[in-house]
């Protein structure tokens, strides 16, 4: 994770609040003149001597409390896209156990030649505008996550059949087609494979329901890529063994 650093608005609280405390104090004659008080060699009241600390510790609560929400934004954001980590989408996740739920797990297809022809830094733009394009194919409900690299999970209501979510599969799969940018079709256009798990409410839940999605996004990958897949039991069997989470679809890229 990154430090997270000072912001214009943190370093301009810290500076203004002294300016404000001498400010009021003049006004509300709680600080004598410094002439005044040269000529007098007069000690300040205690509530002169109060003020100034008394308004730079508040100034620094208020940033640390700015500070403590940035870091608590950052522990479950994607330092790339901003979308929502995988550690947010657990949690959100687990939540929705009980009323049921939609996963999908999508892999962006041919993404590694995107990096490998133009660059890590263009495949970070495709990410974002990947993300970016996701976001606004989703409905309000959906909650989208980036789990790393080219993958992505979407976490929607429990449909009682498989139909509505294989409908927005295939608006996903044909807004990421179309390109983003038409002067580069081939960096801006792409595909994605989708695996899908449905866990209607009152249903048993999923052991692992991302590894099922995951699963399914492999299907969909070895069929051919560009389209979506529910999952089913009946998959298992001819998967390879021992691949995890967020792995099988690297063979196929």
């Amino acid at each position: 994770m990154r430090t997270q650093r000072f912001t214009l608005a943190d370093w301009a609280i810290l500076l203004v609040t002294p300016i404000l405390a001498y400010a009021l104090g003049s006004a509300f004659d709680l600080a004598e003149q410094f002439e005044v008080w040269m000529e007098a060699h007069e000690a300040w009241e205690l509530d002169e001597l109060l003020i100034m600390p008394l308004f730079f510790s508040i100034a620094l609560i208020v940033v640390l409390v700015r500070q403590v929400r940035a870091l608590d934004k950052a522990a479950y954001s994607d330092m790339l896209t901003g979308l929502p980590n995988r550690r947010a989408f657990d949690e959100a996740l687990e939540e929705r156990a009980a009323t049921g739920y939609t996963l999908m797990f999508m892999d962006l297809d041919g993404f590694k030649v995107v990096n490998d022809r133009y660059g890590h830094r263009r495949g970070d733009d495709l990410l974002e505008a990947s993300a970016r394009r996701l976001e606004a194919a989703l409905p309000p409900e959906a909650l989208i996550s980036r789990f790393g690299g080219d993958e992505f999970c979407v976490l929607l209501p429990a449909y009682s059949s498989a139909e509505p979510a294989l409908e927005l599969a295939d608006h996903i799969v044909a807004v990421l087609k179309e390109p983003a940018d038409p002067t580069e079709p081939e960096f801006s256009s792409i595909t994605a494979s989708i695996g899908i798990v449905i866990a209607p409410a009152g249903a048993a839940p999923p052991e692992d329901p991302i590894r099922d999605a995951d699963f399914a996004m492999y299907v969909a990958k070895r069929a051919g890529k560009a389209q979506a897949i529910v999952f089913d039991d009946e998959m298992r069997p001819d998967l390879p063994p021992d691949t995890g989470t967020g792995r099988l679809c690297e063979a196929t890229g």
